[in-house]
């Protein structure tokens, strides 16, 4: 089974203040990312951390039973060869690729503008948080709440959420634009 988290922002203090996280945020965060039984897969949609990796990685990530892949955010900042040594099992620069039942699966920490080159059914990525308001214009002339899918901790009470459940209830993470 496959399991999606993003923007966890382990050690940032100021996320609080800016998308209204509890103060027990990191403690729910990694108790959803602990459960996922060892057979399962994580894949993390960028964003793992601000300040103190090496802390945060050995505390919230590296103890994790899971597969754990990574899908770097615009945060994720060191080479891909520390995040392997750090406990990813994969790392993926910019976006990965999933074809569950016929249906290509795009993921990403930030949208992605459709095109010919990367087709897509749907694209599941974070980056906005519960903070829509943050699109560009520019990314508001192309933003298709039908395809692009919005996964915010802030929406999923700070959970890791099945693949499937989001596939199944698209309606969920279709966030309009604005």
């Amino acid at each position: 089974m496959i399991w999606l988290i993003t923007d966890t922002h382990f050690n940032h203090e100021k996320i609080k203040q800016y998308c209204g996280r509890p103060v027990n945020h990191e403690e729910l965060m990694f108790e959803s990312m602990s459960a996922i039984p060892a057979k399962d897969t994580l894949i993390h949609l960028g964003d793992v951390c601000m300040g103190k990796p090496n802390e945060a990685h050995k505390q919230f990530i590296e103890p994790l039973n899971c597969k754990k892949i990574l899908v770097r955010g615009n945060h994720d900042t060191k080479s891909n060869t520390w995040y392997l040594d750090h406990g990813w099992d994969l790392v993926a620069s910019s976006y990965a690729y999933l074809d569950p039942v016929d249906r290509l699966v795009l993921l990403t920490h930030e949208p992605q503008r459709p095109n010919e080159l990367i087709p897509f059914l749907y694209n599941i990525h974070g980056h906005f948080h519960n903070n829509i308001h943050r699109m560009t214009d520019e990314v508001m002339e192309w933003y298709n709440p039908g395809k692009h899918l919005l996964l915010a901790v802030e929406y999923t009470d700070y959970k890791a959420v099945r693949l499937e459940d989001i596939l199944t209830n698209t309606d969920d993470y279709a966030v309009p634009p604005g």
